[in-house]
């Protein structure tokens, strides 16, 4: 990875101890964070779909948790307030703190973004199968996916309540950014211990400018545009679900939240 050994002598430079390991497969990633000590920080150097990963372990082992940008996307990291520059934000990491955040579960899949279905799951299918690098994939995933997804039938349960909803994009968002910077649920905080569920429905071509309106979070005042909070969520219907950029199946989902189940170093 082209900016571990930059990281590693920020960090070294700022008095840590370094052990670098690289994983080889995703449940490699799971087993380094299970596998560490309480006492240890495990810093996760990558994208979005990475953190998750390690998040999954570092629950397991109760170690502490530190996530920076290496990845397109890097959304997790802008949730939360870090620097988009690795080597800045590992040198950050010098005057933050501990905080206890929350984790989603998708299937008991963990996730700490945005559980993608309809609209962003299909532009997550467009970026993962894209030559593309950088965040511009996310731009061209956009346009794309606009031109393939229809509009769906799906029977949510809401902590417990039925409801029927038709559209083209819905989103349980845990820290709420995705995309390379698009706030989809922009009031979605990562230690409230709730879900933010964002819903757009409209006609198709109010579509493209409501994403463009997704940078800021003012797609929310669209009248097209639905969002509530939820501890549990279930989502009945056919398509695909995506979560942190990464495929997870097909509908149905059941989506909860762990509150408090990780320790962030932010």
């Amino acid at each position: 990875m082209r900016y571990r050994e930059r990281v590693n002598d920020a960090l070294t430079a700022n008095g840590w101890r370094v052990r670098s390991v690289c994983s080889k497969n995703a449940d490699d990633a799971v087993r380094i964070g299970a596998e560490a000590d309480p006492q240890e920080c495990v810093v996760s150097l990558g994208g979005d779909g990475m953190h998750a990963l390690v998040a999954r372990g570092v629950a397991r082992s109760g170690a502490l948790l530190a996530a920076l940008p290496g990845g397109r996307g890097n959304d997790f990291v802008r949730a939360t307030g870090q620097p988009l520059d690795p080597v800045a934000a590992a040198l950050a990491l010098s005057s933050a703190g501990e905080h206890r955040v929350d984790l989603g579960e998708a299937d008991g899949t963990p996730f700490l973004g945005v559980v993608s279905i309809g609209y962003s799951a299909l532009a997550s299918q467009v970026a993962a199968e894209s030559r593309v690098r950088g965040p511009g994939v996310y731009h061209v995933a956009a346009v794309r996916a606009f031109f393939g997804v229809p509009r769906a039938e799906y029977v949510l349960s809401v902590d417990g309540v039925e409801r029927r909803w038709s559209g083209f994009e819905l989103a349980v968002g845990l820290s709420g950014w995705y995309g390379g910077g698009l706030q989809v649920c922009p009031e979605a905080r990562i230690d409230d211990g709730l879900l933010d569920v964002t819903m757009v429905a409209g006609a198709r071509r109010h579509f493209l400018p409501l994403l463009r309106r997704m940078f800021s979070g003012s797609h929310v005042e669209l009248p097209s545009v639905e969002t509530f909070r939820a501890e549990q969520v279930r989502v009945n219907g056919e398509g695909e679900v995506y979560a942190d950029g990464d495929r997870l199946g097909v509908l149905p989902v059941d989506i909860n939240v762990r509150p408090g189940a990780l320790r962030l170093l932010v």
